[in-house]
């Protein structure tokens, strides 16, 4: 959802959009994403800020990429991924390049 009070949307700004990053991180169907474009100063410039919050508990979600807390504490199978996901070293690539 776009914010009325933001700049108007310009075809530029899907370049530098983290919308559809979320979207494929986070499949929540209780997800809901809120846009705002701020211009820069004299219009040089643009900002994207996305801020996130759960439809079903109606609380702002710190970080969308993850979801909401109490969604995912109703699934702990999820939280041990998450937790792995955050403590496992990246992969090493073998010496191939």
């Amino acid at each position: 959802m776009a914010d009325p009070t933001g700049a108007t949307w310009q075809p530029s700004d899907c370049s530098r959009c983290t919308v559809p990053d979320i979207l494929r991180a986070n499949a929540s169907p209780y997800l809901q994403l809120h846009l705002k474009i701020q211009a820069g100063i004299l219009g040089i410039g643009r900002r994207l800020n996305v801020t996130a919050t759960c439809d079903r508990h109606e609380i702002p979600i710190a970080d969308p990429f993850v979801g909401c807390p109490k969604c995912n504490a109703e699934h702990p199978g999820l939280e041990a991924f998450l937790n792995a996901l955050e403590q496992q070293p990246p992969p090493d690539a073998g010496g191939i390049r």
